[in-house]
């Protein structure tokens, strides 16, 4: 069964671009050869109609876009031709921003070509060329709006991409792909459609803009809702924060407590140890000072003691000698 890569969208979306950019990265075509036709036109998109390039396992489709009144009703038999080829086809819609919100007109042409199959299909969206100061505001609430509103409709998709622009290549030459573009495109899986599936595409009727009309009110209710449910959990959150932080503060202020309550025991200890050291080396000088007393004393009394010595030794001689005895002194003796 032919499979078909189909890509969609108004004129100057870079539709052209992107498939030329697939055909380089498998090797189908050379780098700034541009097998689509693709650049600036200011008279109309640059595919006049649908242009086909088959391979052994692909039929790779450039679309014309719808936007333009002077080619639209042509542009949408082109579209349906290509569509009831019948087939397996992977859809990509690419569109662009007006404001930092994805333009009116590129919902409406994406709504008329996929109310034209009467199956379900699987389709996906680039957001191309996205300036650097808009990407730079993107966050995940912008991110939100876009894919709300690219689903406001009655066709959904969660296959959304957003591509940057490179400003620092020159304009003639944007027409590559990033690698993460490519991978994308490569993920989206395939539709069979069968040929009888396929209807004409409709006109630009305003059914279909009070269509979008309406689903922009629902997209901007819905925000409205979101933004209320976002105050109330960032209020949650808050709160959270503030008890978690009285919670810090606490143990903060415990660990504190408990640091210098410990610090006081320890210089309790140390003064105990200071004074039982102290005490220590009290004694021990009490002792060295007695010690240092006595032999002086000792000393002091050293010659009566020695003169008593010898009286003693004069008396025990005198007394042994039977009474005959002199007058010995000590000097004598």
């Amino acid at each position: 069964m032919t499979r078909h890569l189909l890509v969609a969208g108004n004129p100057r979306r870079g539709k052209s671009s992107i498939l030329n950019s697939i055909l380089v990265s498998k090797g189908l075509s050379q780098p700034g050869e541009g097998y689509f036709k693709s650049g600036m036109s200011f008279s109309g998109g640059l595919t006049k109609e649908t242009q086909c390039m088959r391979t052994a396992d692909m039929v790779y489709i450039d679309t014309p876009g719808l936007a333009d009144p002077r080619m639209e009703n042509k542009a949408a038999d082109e579209i349906t031709k290509a569509l009831k080829s019948g087939g397996h086809f992977r859809i990509i819609f690419v569109v662009s921003l007006q404001a930092g919100m994805v333009f009116n007109e590129d919902l409406v042409t994406m709504s008329r070509i996929l109310d034209s199959i009467s199956t379900n299909v699987t389709f996906a969206v680039v957001v191309n060329q996205i300036p650097e100061d808009v990407w730079a505001e993107l966050n995940l609430e912008r991110i939100g709006q876009m894919r709300a509103l690219i689903n406001s409709g009655m066709h959904k998709t969660h296959l959304v991409f957003l591509e940057k622009r490179d400003d620092r290549i020159p304009t003639g030459q944007r027409w590559q792909a990033s690698p993460s573009l490519l991978e994308f495109i490569e993920s989206v899986p395939d539709t069979f459609i069968p040929a009888n599936a396929v209807g004409r595409i409709g006109s630009k009727t305003e059914a279909h803009e009070s269509h979008i009309r309406s689903a922009q009110v629902k997209f901007e209710a819905e925000m409205a809702r979101l933004r209320d449910s976002h105050a109330y959990e960032m209020q949650q959150a808050e709160l959270e924060y503030r008890r978690m932080d009285n919670e810090q503060r606490e143990l903060t202020h415990q660990y504190l407590a408990a640091r210098a309550t410990a610090a006081d025991a320890a210089a309790a200890a140390d003064a105990q140890q200071a004074r039982s050291i102290q005490n220590k080396s009290g004694t021990q000088s009490t002792t060295k000072v007695a010690k240092s007393k006595t032999w002086p004393a000792i000393l002091a009394f050293g010659p009566a003691i020695i003169s008593f010595a010898g009286v003693l030794i004069n008396l025990f001689l005198g007394g042994g000698g039977g009474g005959g005895g002199g007058d010995f002194g000590v000097d004598s003796f």
